[in-house]
């Protein structure tokens, strides 16, 4: 079990995500050709990005619900690719997806807060043997994931970015 200060933290940091997505990608047009750019064949696109972030701000919002309502919900093992060619991202607009995203995260923050302490404790499992979690994780492992999703991706666009500007550079 985290401190209450540590989950504070957690919470402020979910908070905070919206508001970095917004510095870093309000100043790329919608037309650029920025949003495509692909440096890294096996990792999305700055537009694909954005688009996962609002799908998977649901997934996990849906995870910590189910868990706070249910005794040791199994939850499904969504596969972030499959998600990606479903739900087009390739063709989506990019700053409607950071807006989604913002709109899903205060939603999420606003279950987060309304957490009583033993809820941060309830447990969930995936349906089937993940080869990325073994065993049950808690609301508050789930929260921490959260933040780690959002720093990777958040780093993951400024070095799109950093690669975008070293190439109009040269």
């Amino acid at each position: 079990m985290l401190p209450p200060f540590v989950r504070a933290n957690l919470v402020s940091a979910l908070q905070n995500t919206p508001t970095v997505l917004e510095a870093l990608t309000a100043s790329v047009p919608l037309g650029s050709p920025i949003w495509d750019i692909r440096p890294d064949p096996k990792r999305f696109t700055l537009r694909e990005v954005l688009a996962h972030l609002a799908d998977w701000e649901e997934v996990f919002q849906n995870r910590i619900i189910r868990i706070r309502d249910e005794y040791l919900p199994k939850l499904p093992d969504l596969d972030p690719d499959e998600f990606a060619q479903q739900h087009h991202y390739a063709a989506s607009d990019p700053h409607r997806q950071r807006d989604l995203f913002a709109e899903r995260r205060q939603a999420t923050v606003e279950i987060v807060k309304g957490l009583p302490n033993r809820a941060w404790e309830r447990k969930g499992r995936y349906m089937e043997e993940s080869p990325r979690v073994k065993g049950p994780m808690t609301i508050e492992s789930w929260i921490a994931q959260m933040v780690a999703h959002d720093v990777y991706h958040i780093r993951q666009i400024v070095d799109w970015l950093a690669y975008t500007q070293q190439g109009r550079k040269e």
